[in-house]
């Protein structure tokens, strides 16, 4: 009677279960992190945060699908977990006065990144649904930038939002067709690109 081989170290024949295509192993580590215990959680976030191979776009996808269906509260804790590595690393500072969108009501604590270029985060109220914090999340105002990477290349093109009409097209969803690509679809020539800083 022949016994069952047991599997070597050096054996990576996968188990018959193991998923074979990115959604299923989606499926497996989101199944383990909600259903699992704080031993098997705990080891699925440690191989999850590895930063080779497919587990990189396995983290993005949980964080994207996170905060896509996080309320407005969520939305926010998730903008400030983001800004809290700029501000430890200092390449950003916060400011301590609010902005106040005169349009809505809405405020916003006040950032400034190297180089002087503003940002924003929404203070979520009572009542605010998860798609007004995303409107007011992307939201421009005059004096902001917008940041373009060029395809292929360590290059970022900073667009000033220096007008009133420009932030409205902007915000409209009609900006780049109005104002950066040219005709035939390309980039248009009045644009200042910088190497980015890694």
């Amino acid at each position: 009677m022949k016994n069952n081989p047991v599997p070597s170290e050096t054996d990576t024949t996968p188990p018959k279960d193991y998923p074979q295509t990115f959604d299923e192993l989606y499926k497996l580590c989101t199944n383990v992190l909600i259903n699992g215990n704080e031993e098997q959680v705990a080891k699925m976030w440690k191989t999850i945060n590895r930063t080779d191979g497919i587990w990189n776009w396995i983290r993005v996808k949980i964080i994207t699908d996170c905060y896509e269906q996080a309320d407005a509260k969520g939305k926010e804790e998730f903008s400030l977990i983001a800004m809290e590595k700029h501000l430890k690393s200092g390449n950003a500072v916060q400011l301590k006065e609010e902005f106040v969108d005169s349009e809505t009501g809405i405020r916003y604590r006040q950032y400034k990144f190297r180089g002087g270029r503003p940002y924003r985060i929404p203070i979520a109220t009572e009542g605010m649904d998860k798609h007004a914090y995303h409107t007011a999340m992307n939201k421009k105002f005059i004096g902001d930038c917008i940041e373009q990477v060029s395809g292929g290349e360590d290059k970022v093109t900073i667009i000033p939002l220096d007008n009133e009409e420009k932030v409205k097209a902007y915000n409209d969803g009609i900006f780049y067709e109005k104002y950066f690509w040219n005709k035939e679809g390309k980039t248009a020539p009045k644009r200042r690109a910088i190497k980015r800083k890694s």
